[in-house]
């Protein structure tokens, strides 16, 4: 399978940076979060990453503008879902949040699509009893 659209749940710290990772990475890359005003800041930290590489010669300008042309944001789960070849949720670290999260994964996303959870704490399996894909739930942890 190709991986070409990857969508990453949450805009905190955590899941805008791996949204950033990915989209530098070439992927077409969205990153869902339930509030818009959450959304609005992680892309304007993101700009302003993107430009401090560029202006420290990290990075160059042509590479910084593809990245965030590649980058999408929106509140709509089912919208960001209804693409994605692998979805990464880096949501809050609560039981309860993440099983409703992979449950509505698994209605909204194609039949393919890898579902990861960046959980540190939490075992994939947690979150994999809530779809009826459990082989296509993996754990993905990033380090901050």
């Amino acid at each position: 399978m190709q991986i070409n659209n990857i969508l990453v749940i949450g805009s905190g710290a955590m899941g805008s940076q791996i949204g950033m990772l990915a989209a530098l990475a070439g992927y077409k890359t969205t990153i869902q979060d339930i509030a818009g005003e959450s959304l609005a800041a992680a892309r304007e930290q993101l700009v302003s990453r993107l430009d401090n590489s560029v202006a420290k010669g990290r990075l160059d300008r042509a590479d910084a503008d593809e990245a965030l042309a590649r980058l999408h944001f929106t509140t709509s789960l089912q919208e960001g879902a209804a693409n994605a070849d692998f979805v990464i949720e880096a949501a809050t670290e609560k039981l309860e949040i993440k099983r409703s999260i992979f449950a509505a994964l698994d209605a909204a996303a194609p039949a393919h699509a890898i579902l990861a959870t960046n959980s540190s704490t939490l075992g994939s399996s947690k979150v994999a009893s809530a779809t009826n894909r459990p082989k296509q739930v993996c754990n993905m942890h990033f380090f901050n």
